[in-house]
């Protein structure tokens, strides 16, 4: 769900990073006096959320905290694992795999899903339209077709 996979993608300078994550009052102070800023990373442009959607948000961003102690990981992730992706072989996955990705997600490039899920022969892509970085809408189908992975037979995607 909203990964790093190979194709087209771009991340932002590693002051900036290192200064939100990197600091626990940065991050509170971003959060509390800039919210669109946060809010931009997760929630597209174009939607239109209900108060228990912007409940979800404000609760995953209140759970980045404390910020300090994810640091070296969202470092690692950004800078060395996320660029990383490109060189593997996605067409050697030989397991069931899932990807769900919103169109709209400001945060994860679609297509690079779409193109990903093409290239792994048991792999199943679900698309869903709108719902931003937290696929907000679509919490029933994902945990649908979770269940439907975590039940599929040996070597058979949830879709076959």
């Amino acid at each position: 769900m909203a990964s790093a996979l190979p194709g087209t993608s771009s991340r932002p300078p590693k002051p900036v990073v290192q200064l939100l994550v990197g600091s626990d009052l940065a991050f509170w102070l971003v959060k509390r006096y800039l919210p669109a800023l946060l809010d931009s990373m997760v929630v597209a442009k174009s939607m239109s959320l209900t108060s228990e959607q912007w409940a979800t948000v404000r609760q995953t961003q209140a759970e980045m905290l404390p910020a300090r102690v994810r640091r070296r990981g969202v470092l690692f992730d950004i800078y060395i694992s996320n660029p990383a992706v490109h060189a593997f072989r996605l067409e050697d996955i030989q397991v069931p795999a899932l990807f769900i990705n919103a169109k709209d997600d400001p945060l994860s490039a679609f297509d690079n899903a779409a193109r990903a899920a093409q290239r792994i022969p048991a792999a199943t892509f679900v698309a869903a339209t709108t719902g931003g970085h937290l696929l907000l809408g679509s919490e029933q189908r994902v945990r649908e077709q979770v269940a439907a992975l975590r039940t599929a037979p040996p070597g058979r995607s949830p879709g076959s």
